[in-house]
């Protein structure tokens, strides 16, 4: 979307930023069940947080909502790298997340209460997909940055910017002298790598953390008495590697709500 489509909008919502009302219900469901002594403060697992009552209500709607917000982030995901990437990863990634986030409406609209075994296989699939789609992400941000072909269009961009910025600094000495006040030419300088350095480590550090953070849970869940502790590190893990990649989309990708 052109950013001067964008300013005669009068109202917009960017979805990139509503995967964050997956916390959001779930600090909700946890104030309430905790004022209502329905849970310990210190510290229940999610899924005990949407049992009693009104609490349920909320997190069966929000955490429904939230796993079609999460889906969209991927299709955002898809989007971006399908342009730079023909290959078959952008569309693993969509497969891994529409396995997820069917986990995660199946986990979000049947409680522990109503049927633990269902939705503890909703728990499941939606962690251990959400592992599989972070990982193939990560493989197709590498053969993006990676890609021959890719780094060769960059480069001849760069060079062709970089021709067209000296025309812009010589043409704005020539305005300099003749007019002070006169407003210049801006010279907007662009990442030559579609993905930068930084981003690449903050999601492997992210997606190792989560997929350790996942085995330990499941190895030591019987064993530990806090282990609820990892079922939350998990899900903030979640949020935040969907969040990294509003820096790498900038402006060239918006998927969002219009009003006008």
């Amino acid at each position: 979307m052109k950013k001067d489509v964008l300013k005669q909008i009068s109202f917009s919502v960017d979805l990139k930023y509503c995967s964050s009302l997956t916390l959001i219900t779930i600090m909700t469901c946890y104030t309430i069940a905790v004022l209502k002594g329905h849970v310990p403060v210190w510290l229940p697992y999610i899924s005990d947080c949407a049992v009693g009552y009104p609490e349920a209500y909320i997190f069966r709607s929000g955490m429904t909502l939230s796993s079609f917000f999460l889906f969209l982030n991927s299709y955002e995901f898809f989007l971006f790298a399908k342009k730079y990437n023909k290959g078959l990863l952008p569309y693993l990634s969509l497969f891994y997340s529409i396995l997820s986030n069917t986990g995660f409406g199946i986990l979000s609209v049947v409680n522990e209460k109503e049927n633990d075994t269902i939705h503890l296989f909703g728990a499941i699939i939606f962690f251990a997909m959400q592992g599989f789609y972070m990982w193939n992400n990560l493989i197709c941000i590498y053969y993006i940055n990676n890609n021959k072909k890719i780094k060769n269009q960059v480069f001849e961009i760069n060079n062709k910017k970089k021709k067209i910025e000296k025309k812009i600094k010589l043409f704005n000495k020539k305005i300099k002298k003749k007019k002070k006040n006169k407003k210049f030419l801006k010279i907007k300088k662009k990442k030559k790598k579609i993905f930068s350095n930084k981003s690449i480590i903050v999601k492997t550090f992210i997606t190792t953390l989560y997929s350790a953070d996942v085995i330990y849970l499941v190895i030591n869940e019987k064993k530990e008495k806090n282990s609820a502790i990892y079922e939350w590190i998990a899900v903030i893990l979640i949020t935040i590697f969907n969040f990294s990649f509003i820096l790498d989309y900038g402006k060239k990708l918006y998927l969002g709500i219009f009003l006008d």
